[in-house]
């Protein structure tokens, strides 16, 4: 399950803590992935 949103960067946290499988999340210039509560900025 892959979900793309524009988030905050305290719902990061949220997702972190609540949410065990994988996001893919577009912040502005950014592409954070979160896998299993770790997260991953992909270089430009």
């Amino acid at each position: 399950m892959v979900i793309s949103a524009v988030l905050k960067p305290v719902e990061f946290l949220t997702l972190r803590i609540d949410r065990p499988f994988y996001y893919s999340i577009r912040n502005r210039d950014h592409n954070v992935v979160f896998f299993q509560g770790q997260v991953y900025l992909p270089k430009k």
